[in-house]
């Protein structure tokens, strides 16, 4: 039961490391009306939400609220602001500049860089675990790796670890993949072509987008893409 990406804005899941640590994860890319500081959230009030545990890395200005039945660890370095508010049942860690236009909502709240909220900090927080749907779907078959500066399209089908070089490019097209680990490297490009139809993607394992990853959705919008983790 996993929702549909919603919004064209680079959403930090495109520019940061995911870790759920399993695989329950349930992700969209923004939803169109999203719930900002509120009271008690649902999981369908959340862009991103993961079992266990998160890991941003260089995040990019976005919009949506963020939560874990873990943890949620902010990388060092300059991030953008975020739109929406963070929660977590067990501690969330910063390490960043960031700002989160929201509330913050965890066990325990570690601030070792400057972490901005226009809302409420609130520590020791009475929070009830969320269920997050099951995945039914498993990956295999060969690994792919498409080299620096280079490109590679792909056809719908299951494979192994797919690994983006620097700058390098990938192509896919209406129908559903399965890979059992997604990573793009620094600068590299996901072209995402759903003018014949919606694209569906189901990760196994786990999704790394580094740096400046650029991602563009050609004939058609955010809502004909799925992402599956």
């Amino acid at each position: 039961m996993t929702r549909k990406i919603s919004a064209a804005l680079s959403f930090l899941l495109w520019v940061c490391v995911i870790t759920p640590l399993d695989n329950n994860f349930f992700g969209v890319i923004l939803q169109p009306d999203p719930a900002f500081a509120q009271g008690a959230l649902v999981l369908e009030d959340f862009a991103l939400y993961s079992q266990k545990e998160i890991k941003l890395d260089n995040i990019g200005e976005s919009r949506g609220n963020i939560g874990s039945n873990g943890s949620i660890d902010i990388k060092k370095g300059a991030s953008g602001s975020v739109l929406g508010s963070f929660q977590a049942l067990g501690d969330i860690k910063n390490e960043a500049e960031i700002g989160i236009y929201g509330d913050v909502t965890a066990r325990l709240i570690q601030d070792k860089g400057s972490l901005s909220v226009s809302g409420q900090k609130i520590e020791r927080a009475d929070l009830v675990p969320l269920t997050l749907p099951a995945s039914s779907f498993s990956a295999s078959g060969p690994d792919l790796e498409v080299p620096e500066k280079s490109s590679m399209t792909i056809v719908p089908g299951s494979y192994g670890r797919l690994k983006v070089k620097k700058g390098a490019a990938v192509h896919l097209s209406n129908g559903e993949y399965y890979f059992v680990k997604f990573e793009l490297d620094e600068s590299a490009a996901l072209d995402l072509d759903v003018s014949s139809g919606a694209i569906q993607i189901n990760v196994i394992e786990k999704i790394k987008f580094k740096n400046n990853v650029d991602m563009q959705i050609v004939g058609g919008n955010t809502d004909k893409v799925l992402l599956k983790l």
